[in-house]
Order: C-alpha cells, then structure tokens, then sequence
C-alpha cells in the first residue's frame, strides 16, 4: 500500500529553484523491478556515447507531470546542484504550466510504467535537457 508526503514549497526551495516552488507529492512504495542501476544499460550507454558525456546515474526519484502524460512532445531537464537523494529529473509532456501542482515526485521506477520513452535519456549528466516525440524526433542540448 502506498502512503503520501507532502512537502512544501520552503523545503524544496533550493532543489526546485530553477523551475519554481512546487508542492510535491512524494509517493512511497515497494521497489518491484531494478529500473534504477548503478550503471547504464545498453540504450543508456549509447545515448550518452552518441552526445559525448560520461553516465551519470539518475536519483530514486525524478518529478514528473502526470498530468500531461497523453501530450507531446516530451520534455526532459536535468537540473544541476540537487541535493543529495533530491529529484534533478523533471519531465512533463505538451505545454508547460507553473501551476505549484505541476509536478508529482515519483520513484524512477514508476518511469517504466508511467513514461518509458525517457528511460533510456536517464544518465544523461546534469545540465542535459531533451524534446522528444513518439515518432522518433529528438533534441539532446546540454547547458553551457
């Protein structure tokens, strides 16, 4: 059974501050698959190679905008500076809002379900942001 934190805007300040205050959901339960490893799979390890960046493992939890789910394209940003065992991964799919409830804090396992298409974009280092669609566009920049 799952249980819910809400942790408020003030102690998030420092982890959300390149995109806003938000009000995240965290959602605690079991771990039922190894989505998240220490070292890239395959498709991982070829993403990375193909811009030039070394791996760089993804925290438990990523922020994601359930919401938007049946949108596109797909947007991936991966903040630099999260603290430790905070969210640097915030994915939303279609038009972006800055509404505090935008984005929910899940367990990165919850990607394989919820959005598999960013999975294999997950080690890409700090700094990395992506639109992709799924028909096979995709955009990989980096933050100078």
């Amino acid at each position: 059974m799952n249980s819910r934190t809400v942790l408020t805007p003030n102690i998030l300040e420092s982890v959300f501050a390149p995109i806003g205050n938000y009000e995240i959901a965290l959602v605690e339960g079991p771990i039922v698959d190894n989505t998240l490893r220490k070292s890239p799979d395959s498709l991982q390890e070829e993403v990375c190679k193909r811009y030039g960046v070394t791996p760089t493992a993804p925290e438990a939890r990523v922020a994601v905008a359930l919401g938007t789910l049946n949108g596109s394209p797909i947007y991936g940003t991966r903040i630099r500076g999260a603290e430790e065992g905070g969210v640097s991964w915030f994915f939303h799919c279609g038009e972006f809002s800055e509404a505090d409830d935008f984005y929910q804090a899940l367990h990165t396992y919850h990607l394989k379900e919820d959005l598999p298409e960013v999975a294999k974009y997950l080690y890409l280092p700090e700094g990395a942001h992506f639109i992709i669609d799924r028909n096979g566009y995709e955009d990989v920049w980096f933050d100078e």
